[in-house]
């Protein structure tokens, strides 16, 4: 075969790969607050992080009172996925799991200020 042919049998493959993860994903919004775990106080700009098992990976950050808004994108069949939060005062948050179950997705994420070093 000559180079055009393979240059037009890789285009077909990679445009089919393409369409086909857009037309199998589930759009969730998972809605949250991040807080400081001693004061409940919100903690402004951290950032929100979310993956699935099958790679799929979304960030935000927390806006002046801690809340945050992800629109997580997923692949068909993904049941779950993990969200945890950072903040360079803070400890990362233990990370979480979110179940797609039809329920309305809203989680408190509570970060740990770091100890001062002596």
């Amino acid at each position: 075969m000559g180079n055009s042919v393979w240059v037009g049998v890789l285009w077909l493959a990679l445009c089919s790969c393409g369409q086909d993860d857009a037309a199998t994903s589930s759009q969730f919004e998972i809605d949250g607050r991040v807080v400081d775990d001693l004061t409940g106080a919100g903690v402004q700009h951290a950032t929100v992080h979310f993956s699935s098992d099958t790679l799929d990976r979304t960030d935000t950050t927390a806006d002046l009172d801690g809340r945050f808004t992800l629109d997580v994108s997923v692949r068909d069949g993904v049941d779950f996925g993990i969200i945890d939060a950072e903040h360079e005062n803070y400890e990362t948050s233990v990370a979480r799991t979110i179940y797609f179950d039809g329920t309305t997705h809203v989680i408190t994420l509570r970060l740990r200020a770091k100890t001062k070093a002596k």
